[in-house]
């Protein structure tokens, strides 16, 4: 992303790479471990709001910031009891009120109840997407024409 930013990216309207995602993998390894991932999005945050405070636009900043807590809330979540200091951190003091609704949705939806409350708070423009995929099986990326 910093990438990007710094020297330009394009669209280019065809396939060029392909991302999976497996169980076993760091990513979802180091994401599902709310330790692991607390120290990911502490190096985001520096990274973002710290030395290459200048590069990030301020609306991406924010957007990016909302889009790491969600990882980690949803991580501690994935728990088997979730450590509510952790949550709380995650969630910051915007969101705090959402710490006690976490744990009802989870009891009344199981264990989708809060991924999917995260995203409508955390990240709403993703929602709808998320939503697609899993219930109608549409492929990442895809458009409405």
């Amino acid at each position: 992303q910093l990438l990007s930013l710094r020297h330009g990216a394009c669209y280019i309207p065809k396939v060029l790479a392909a991302w999976r995602r497996l169980s076993g993998s760091y990513a979802a390894v180091s994401q599902a471990d709310p330790h692991a991932c607390r120290t990911t999005v502490k190096a985001i945050s520096r990274r973002v709001w710290g030395t290459d405070e200048a590069a990030f636009p301020v609306a991406y900043r924010h957007r990016l910031e909302r889009r790491v807590r969600f990882t980690l809330a949803a991580a501690v979540m994935g728990t088997e009891r979730a450590d509510h200091a952790t949550l709380r951190e995650a969630l910051g003091t915007s969101w705090q009120w959402l710490c006690p609704i976490l744990g009802t949705s989870r009891l009344l939806l199981g264990r989708r109840g809060p991924p999917l409350l995260l995203m409508a708070v955390l990240r709403p423009w993703d929602l709808l997407p998320a939503l697609a995929r899993h219930l109608f099986a549409w492929p990442a990326g895809a458009r409405l024409s």
